[in-house]
């Protein structure tokens, strides 16, 4: 669901500041299915692969955390048909560890460039043309992550594509 005029931007970034949000506890695993659910018809043609996690309850904003999952996961739909993969594949790896869950989100797309990987979460950088892109997602997807659930977002190019790692504490 991209984000096409200004007014729409100053919302989406004035909800996602707001101070007033309330934690919750909620199991990422839950998250996750939410967004394959409310996802399904885009992942029709794509073999999303993932081990379901057991884990005790995390306490943060799970709407958030389905915006990013939403994000990273309509950006690997987008490379998968943009390079023209045949058997398109996302893998969602949840692994709980001792403070933190990991979640790894990796395509089989190609990758980024190495030209542009240290600009990827850079405000209104986009390799997609205007009318579908407005270099935002990811940015968001970063605030979201770093600033508000206290964890990491990383990319990394991977023998057959990007791979996203997300690191959030358990408990904020």
């Amino acid at each position: 669901m991209p984000i096409n005029n200004g007014s729409q931007i100053y919302k989406a970034f004035r909800n996602l500041l707001r101070e007033d949000k309330s934690k919750n506890t909620f199991l990422v695993d839950e998250a996750r299915q939410e967004v394959l659910v409310l996802m399904k018809n885009n992942l029709k043609e794509i073999d999303i692969q993932y081990t379901p996690l057991h884990v005790s309850s995390v306490v943060g904003y799970k709407n958030e955390l389905i915006q990013v999952f939403i994000i990273l996961l309509s950006n690997a739909i987008d490379a998968l048909n943009e390079n023209k993969v045949s058997d398109k594949m996302i893998t969602i790896h949840i692994v709980d560890r001792e403070q933190y869950i990991h979640i790894n989100i990796e395509d089989n797309a190609d990758g980024v460039d190495k030209n542009i990987i240290a600009k990827i979460f850079d405000p209104y950088f986009t390799t997609k043309q205007k009318s579908s892109g407005s270099g935002l997602g990811l940015y968001i997807a970063k605030i979201i992550i770093e600033q508000n659930m206290q964890g990491k977002l990383s990319v990394h190019k991977e023998t057959t594509g990007a791979k996203f790692d997300i690191k959030i504490k358990k408990k904020l």
